[in-house]
């Protein structure tokens, strides 16, 4: 309970920060915006949650060995959140994966069951979904800490998946610009879309909409009716959706477009490569590269 109303208070401390950014104890290389608060994954080995412009560690993982030695920081590589439950993907010894669980304030290391782990997202309380290299989708069942269902349709590479809006399906952008509608519920590919002839660095969903972002230096937006083309004459690394808006990262700044796909702004970054970008449900912009900078934006 205390973790819950502790998360809750770090979503009204961020309202309204406008375009400030803060200083984070160590490079930022994990970012989670959600009802529950913005919970940030440091290179040092830290995973907590930002509150009143200050960094509070939930956890401190311990030190690991790698092929810079032993006694190296746990660099934290995802997080998914919910109902303040947070799970992670944090390095192991020797290249190896550990999935991270913070359940009621207590923290557990749980060694990856699925070899190169790529992205940890909970379908539920009681189930993470674990997504390997090559789009495989492995139901976690988290009390008895078995897997019990894998999906593998591709051998294509995989790059990032979000929730459907009504989460009843999961959309995995891969190699060949393709992207995948997996079925929760029937447990199988529903649909695909050939969207791009390059890899999808990002992809995001609201309802209808979808925008996606490519190393061809072109974004995509689909506003449920008809597609928009942007050349942004830069890869397109990161991309956000919310309600209202929609966002894409190009070279020195973030694009901000409305529902139709209208361009209404264009917000100046001249920070390291974006690396995280994210809607807060104020419907500012946080985002983050590889440093330790956390940067907060008005989007209109």
């Amino acid at each position: 309970m205390f973790v819950k109303k502790f998360l809750a208070a770090s979503v009204l401390a961020a309202v309204c920060l406008g375009d400030m950014s803060f200083k984070m104890p160590a490079n930022i290389t994990a970012l989670k915006a959600s009802n529950n608060g913005i919970f940030v994954g440091l290179d040092d080995g830290e995973l907590g949650v930002f509150n009143k412009g200050q960094f509070s560690a939930l956890t401190t993982l311990p030190k690991i060995s790698n092929h810079f030695g032993k006694d190296q920081s746990s660099r934290i590589y995802q997080i998914s959140e919910l109902n303040g439950q947070i799970a992670a993907i944090s390095e192991a010894d020797e290249l190896g994966k550990n999935v991270i669980l913070i359940i009621n304030a207590k923290t557990k290391i749980i060694p990856s069951p699925v070899a190169m782990l790529k992205q940890v997202l909970f379908l539920d309380e009681n189930t993470l979904l674990l997504i390997g290299p090559n789009c495989e989708i492995n139901y976690y069942d988290i009390k008895s800490e078995k897997i019990t269902h894998t999906s593998k349709f591709t051998i294509s590479g995989f790059e990032k998946a979000v929730f459907s809006t009504d989460r009843k399906s999961l959309l995995l952008a891969c190699e060949g610009g393709i992207v995948f509608y997996y079925d929760l519920g029937a447990k199988k590919l529903s649909k695909e879309e050939d969207l791009h002839k390059d890899r999808i660095y990002d992809i995001a969903v609201y309802e209808n909409r979808l925008l996606t972002g490519t190393p061809e230096r072109k974004a995509r937006y689909f506003d449920g009716a008809k597609e928009t083309w942007y050349d942004t004459r830069f890869p397109v690394y990161k991309v956000a959706l919310n309600s209202d808006i929609g966002a894409f990262s190009k070279e020195k700044s973030i694009v901000i477009i409305d529902k139709n796909g209208k361009e209404i702004k264009e917000i100046p970054y001249t920070g390291t490569l974006l690396t995280d970008l994210e809607f807060l449900p104020n419907g500012e912009l946080v985002g983050a590269g590889y440093d330790n900078n956390l940067y907060f934006w008005e989007a209109k």
